[in-house]
């Protein structure tokens, strides 16, 4: 009966290390796109941002 603690123990160290992934992952891959947007050149920011005015109408065109 020891050895119950220690395994609980090591489930809750797990499952706090996951849920800390979980809420960083997305931070870290918003900055890495907003950082890769900030160093584009005029032209392809314009394109970007033209594309992804055009993804609310993308479904209904592509999957109607």
């Amino acid at each position: 009966m020891a050895r119950i603690p220690i395994i609980v123990e090591e489930e809750n160290a797990r499952g706090k290390l996951r849920g800390l992934l979980k809420r960083l992952l997305p931070l870290g891959v918003a900055v890495a796109i907003a950082l890769q947007f900030a160093r584009m050149d005029e032209s392809r920011k314009r394109f970007v941002l033209h594309l992804l005015k055009q993804v609310p109408y993308l479904p209904g065109r592509y999957f109607a």
